[in-house]
């Protein structure tokens, strides 16, 4: 039985075909050094490369996201420190000026340091960050402070950052922590002279100091200080004027001023250990999907370019049986 002569010639010529996709699906392996390039290569293959690649991008994101708010956290433990170190300058000269041993003309030395000191944490308060106001919550594009005697214009809302898919890292310190009141408990003392000093912290994060005399029922003097910069002005004015009890009254505010940077600067410290940990961390997983991803889509260039001269060595091989069978004559076959 005799093979027709159009069987043979589809066959070879579907056989030519799938030889040539096979080198040129070799070849663009080859070239873009990938085991898959398109969803009809593998389409588990294909999903798994995409997921990964999908992983891959959310930890990019994380660890962009870790650098912004170690930058900002960082900005504002320099600006703590300063704070830090200007409470207790703050301190010894309230204590250098309370001295009985001193005189008006020293006092009014304090008042001035202490008035320059207020005009600083001032310009702490209203430090920038890449020009946003680093100490205003969510209204970083205003000034905590208008002035030193001023009310706070900021608020108090946090400043999430994604530092996983699950976890959320707060990135600022509120200007209302640092510089009012909201956290000073309501307490009363009494002076040497046996005056009776009362502290009340009001809504809006300013604090009350009423002064009454002995009887502890006539009020000598109320003094309502709006957060503590400026309450080191009032200090300072206290001293100006002479009034040691004003200055007594005000100091209070200044162990309170001082526990609270405490407070924050371990709060940004932590926070600060935790990104670096977590970084770590984005960084063995990147290092784990990158290898998943290589393992599912980059191609084995040896294995590639054995493959291409195989298929190169079967296609002449075809070719040349082709030319073989289509040379043959009508007589060829009638022999």
């Amino acid at each position: 039985m005799r093979v027709n002569n159009q069987i043979i010639y589809n066959q070879i010529i579907e056989s030519l075909a799938k030889k040539n996709v096979e080198i040129y699906s070799a070849h663009e392996k080859l070239t873009s050094l990938k085991n898959i390039n398109r969803p009809s290569d593998d389409v588990s293959s294909y999903t798994k490369a995409a997921n990964y690649k999908i992983k891959l991008n959310n930890v990019e994101q994380f660890k962009r996201n870790i650098d912004l708010a170690d930058g900002m956290l960082k900005f504002v433990e320099r600006q703590l420190n300063d704070l830090n170190d200007i409470w207790d300058r703050v301190n010894e000269l309230t204590i250098m000026g309370i001295n009985a041993t001193e005189d008006s003309t020293s006092r009014l030395a304090v008042a001035s340091e202490l008035k320059n000191i207020a005009n600083f944490m001032l310009g702490i308060a209203n430090s920038k960050y890449e020009g946003n106001y680093i100490f205003s919550g969510f209204k970083s594009d205003q000034a905590p402070f208008s002035s030193i005697n001023s009310s706070y214009n900021g608020d108090s809302n946090d400043i999430l950052v994604s530092i996983d898919e699950a976890s959320y890292l707060v990135a600022n310190v509120t200007g209302d922590k640092l510089f009012l009141f909201n956290g000073f408990s309501s307490r009363s003392l009494i002076t040497e002279d046996g005056k009776h000093i009362y502290y009340n912290s009001q809504v809006d994060g300013s604090l009350n100091i009423e002064i009454r005399d002995t009887d502890n029922t006539h009020v000598i003097k109320t003094i309502n200080i709006k957060s503590v910069i400026d309450g080191v002005d009032k200090l300072a004015q206290a001293f100006k004027n002479n009034n040691i009890l004003e200055t007594k009254a005000i100091f209070e505010i200044v162990s309170f001023a001082k526990n609270q940077i405490i407070v924050s600067q371990t709060e940004v410290g932590a926070k600060l250990a935790r990104l670096e940990k977590q970084y770590e961390k984005l960084d063995e997983t990147d290092l784990i999907y990158k290898k998943l991803l290589s393992n599912v889509q980059d191609a084995d260039i040896a294995e590639v370019a054995s493959a291409i001269a195989n298929i190169q060595a079967s296609l002449e091989a075809l070719r040349l049986s082709a030319s073989k069978i289509f040379s043959q004559s009508l007589l060829d076959f009638l022999r």
